[in-house]
């Protein structure tokens, strides 16, 4: 069925899609004459599988529009990149005269606004405290950058889960906090959880949003700015209590702050959507940037070569086939006031997720696999409904606090946050730290010291989680360049390898990481806080895909050529973007947990049976029986098609530590390489 843009919704769409898509849409989109078919696509394309239609009839009346996609060079078998057709040194190689990445100009303000590892459900109760419907958690993420962490873990409960939830969410970044108080906001106000599923996915994720959307986000932020109550001097304060007993606390320990949120709120008088996205290509698509973009989809497969560029040419998260022409205003959470890209070229949604689970998601849409993006979007749908509709029917209390993470934990000792209820006396039976403990932030001990003692000493899962991401630019052997190393890894690999980098999932750091560890004082730290290690992973693994509670010197497992591919070839092969050794750079997730003890508690640290996550964790537990440990841890389109485009994913090589038992143990993954 042929409707106009303008006629009542069919099944599939929603009021103005503001309640999104519900299944794999028609690509069946005629732009100019602003008609599309509001019909299920269940025909794909045989040659590209990025479009379903509905009928054959359907498909005959697009393929003028169509063939252009599935006719692109990108799609191409005979592809290469640019450098290679002009016969020339690319430019991330560097120069004679030093003109290297360091000397480019500087691409987006480089704010982390999306995550740079994937999801993790930090409770993991089947493999902790089991799937308990009544016990009462506390969570405690204190750098937590964006909420997909809050997502899974909130939607990894039990359907039944009757307890009470405590969630503290925090991050020193003003831009990322109310970020985070606008979604939450979203998902607990919108009464449609459709609805506000489909509006927090693109307030998040999506460069530029439907009109009618932006109007709602901008009558809800503009309520929680009149909203905002003083607290102490200098200090704003926002308390939302909800139907089913759970309640919101949003807490500004810097007034002033705020001013970033309000001037976002108000910037269409500064900056258009002209102006946002000559921006927006400025960055995404900077031609002296496209050797960059060139190596990290040469190793991709065509179909995927050809999604990665239509999700960077507009940076909106759709399926392929999805009409886009109404996202004609800019996302003002993701332009500053004054209309700059505030992320980097190499940012992108896919890369907070993981890729295996987001291609489940869209299948089970009917998105075929070709499709990444419109898998992405049918993933986060998915978790944001469940989650809109968890945060009705749980006792959840939502404390947001946009604080240094140490001196929340002295404020919080204080009693600063005893009014929200916030005990100087509370206890966490999760506490995520991100990767602070790199000694180029906080380090190890100033972490411990403020967060490591606030586990639940009751709790023999309490876990602390850390990751390291920058420790191989130091350590001696972090890295899979040693020339002997590589003949060895060569032996062990049944393909050609076309990049270093590749070698690295297959490449055992574990010893130069517990050098590492020791070096910086992981063991008197942990020591003299009455902690120790884990020996066995019951929340991440030691390295991403590492086994669950399996050896710490275990490597990431690929089960199939599919995961190999997602995981390293595909997933976080532009990662490198910022220059080709950032491909070694490493990610280390550190879950502490601690046992219930008389006198104290001993950290230890385990090892998750999947970790799909680029990080590395580890548990604290007491000593009051044996210290075992286990580790853990809008506008239309540019050129006005009837479908997104836009930008690629971009991630780092990671690293995982766990420390059991008095002893440090780490592994290194990397999932991102490039050909």
């Amino acid at each position: 069925m042929i409707a106009s843009l303008s006629a009542q919704p069919a099944p599939g769409f929603a009021d103005d899609f503001q309640g999104g898509l519900l299944h794999s849409p028609c690509a069946n989109v005629q732009v100019q004459k602003r008609e599309h078919c509001r019909n299920e696509g269940t025909l794909a394309c045989s040659s590209c599988t990025l479009v379903t239609y509905c009928s054959a009839e359907c498909q005959k009346s697009h393929w003028k529009q169509h063939k252009i996609d599935c006719k692109d060079k990108l799609r191409q078998e005979e592809w290469q990149p640019k450098w290679m057709v002009e016969g020339r040194r690319p430019s991330f190689v560097g120069s004679d005269n030093e003109s290297g990445w360091q000397q480019q100009t500087k691409f987006g303000l480089g704010l982390h606004l999306w995550g740079n590892m994937p999801a993790s459900d930090i409770l993991r109760l089947k493999d902790n405290e089991g799937l308990v419907a009544q016990q009462a958690f506390a969570l405690a993420l204190v750098a937590s950058g964006d909420i997909r962490h809050l997502v899974l873990s909130i939607n990894g409960l039990p359907d039944d889960y009757s307890g009470n939830l405590t969630l503290l969410l925090n991050d020193r970044d003003s831009t990322v906090t109310y970020r985070n108080l606008l979604l939450l906001e979203i998902l607990t106000s919108v009464k449609d959880v459709n609805e506000a599923a489909e509006t927090a996915t693109h307030l998040w994720f999506s460069a530029f949003l439907p009109h009618t959307l932006w109007l709602q986000v901008l009558d809800l932020g503009k309520k929680l700015v009149d909203e905002l109550r003083p607290g102490r001097p200098g200090t704003s304060t926002y308390t939302k209590k909800l139907t089913n007993g759970s309640s919101f606390f949003f807490d500004v320990r810097d007034e002033t702050k705020m001013e970033l949120f309000r001037a976002a709120l108000s910037s269409s008088t500064r900056y258009d959507v002209a102006h946002a996205t000559n921006e927006y290509n400025r960055v995404m698509l900077a031609p002296s940037r496209v050797d960059y973009r060139d190596r990290g989809i040469a190793a991709m497969e065509p179909n995927h070569r050809l999604s990665w560029f239509e999700h960077r040419r507009c940076g909106i998260v759709l399926p392929f086939a999805a009409l886009n022409a109404h996202h004609n205003v800019p996302n003002r959470l993701l332009f500053s006031p004054f209309g700059d890209w505030m992320l980097n070229d190499s940012a992108s949604p896919l890369e907070s997720w993981d890729p295996e689970e987001v291609i489940k998601s869209g299948l089970k849409h009917g998105i075929k696999r070709a499709d990444l993006y419109g898998c992405l979007y049918f993933h986060l749908q998915d978790h944001l409904r469940s989650l809109a509709a968890r945060l009705r029917r749980f006792k959840v209390s939502l404390h947001l606090t946009n604080s240094d993470m140490l001196q929340l934990s002295k404020d919080i000792n204080k009693g600063d946050y005893k009014k929200n209820g916030l005990l100087p006396t509370t206890e966490f039976d999760r506490v995520e730290v991100s990767n602070t403990i790199d000694i180029e932030y906080l380090g190890v001990r100033k972490v411990l010291e403020s967060w490591g003692t606030k586990l639940k000493k009751e709790n023999p899962h309490a876990t602390l989680f850390a990751y390291s991401m920058n420790w191989s630019v130091t350590a001696n052997g972090a890295a899979a360049d040693d020339p002997n190393a590589i003949g060895h890894l060569m032996s062990r690999l049944p393909f050609v390898i076309c990049a270093p980098g590749l070698f690295e999932p297959v490449f055992n750091s574990g010893p130069a990481y517990r050098k590492y560890l020791e070096k910086h004082g992981i063991k008197k730290a942990a020591k003299n806080l009455g902690l120790k290690l884990k020996e066995k992973h019951s929340i991440m693994p030691p390295r991403p895909l590492a086994p669950l509670k399996g050896d710490l010197d275990a490597l990431p497992v690929f089960p199939d050529k599919e995961s190999w591919y997602l995981w390293v070839r595909y997933c976080f092969l532009y990662a490198s973007f910022p220059a080709p050794k950032l491909i070694f750079r490493s990610l280390s997730l550190l879950p502490i947990c601690r046992r219930p003890s008389a006198e104290s508690a001993s950290v230890s640290a385990t090892s998750n049976s999947r970790a799909r996550r680029e990080a590395v964790s580890f548990e604290i537990e007491g000593w009051d029986r044996e210290v075992r440990g286990s580790m853990e841890e809008g506008r239309a389109s540019p050129k006005f098609r009837g479908r997104g485009k836009g930008p690629r994913i971009a991630s780092d090589t990671c690293k995982q530590l766990d420390l059991s038992a008095g002893v440090q143990r780490k592994k290194d993954i990397h999932y991102r390489e490039m050909c």
